[in-house]
């Protein structure tokens, strides 16, 4: 029997890389913070925060999907906080460990760092607020708070 091959996991990982590295890029080139290591580090938090606004997005959609705590308010506040710090600071640490080296090879984002990559990289991030803030206003309508 063979084992079935995880591109899921690589597409994932290499997505994050170039998301990274875009945020990276663009930090590198503004004019302030731009050093290396602080470039690196607010790409990180960058990150984190997007991808943070999809991860709550699609924890909104749970209570929807589970009566128990959508009836419950006092349980209802406790799930999103649970899902959120859960989230946050394991998250942060893995994508330190992960990208943080890039801080002393600043050269790798360089191809990111063109005009039409950084407006990419806007609308990229655009995307990664705006698309998640919809679905978590629709869910908080759905569940009428």
């Amino acid at each position: 029997m063979r084992a079935r091959p995880q591109y899921s996991g690589r597409l994932v990982v290499r997505m994050l890389s170039v998301l990274f590295l875009r945020l990276f890029a663009m930090n590198l080139g503004r004019g302030f913070r731009n050093s290396p290591d602080k470039a690196c580090s607010d790409a990180v938090l960058q990150m984190v925060w997007g991808l943070a606004f999809v991860y709550c997005a699609v924890i909104s959609l749970i209570p929807m999907l589970v009566p128990e705590i959508r009836s419950n308010k006092a349980l209802l506040e406790l799930f999103f906080f649970i899902a959120v710090m859960l989230f946050i600071y394991p998250f942060m640490s893995w994508l330190k460990r992960k990208f943080g080296h890039y801080e002393r090879t600043p050269e790798v984002a360089d191809r990111y760092r063109g005009s039409r990559e950084r407006l990419k990289t806007s609308v990229t991030l655009g995307l990664i607020f705006v698309a998640p803030t919809v679905v978590v206003f629709v869910s908080l309508r759905a569940l009428r708070l």
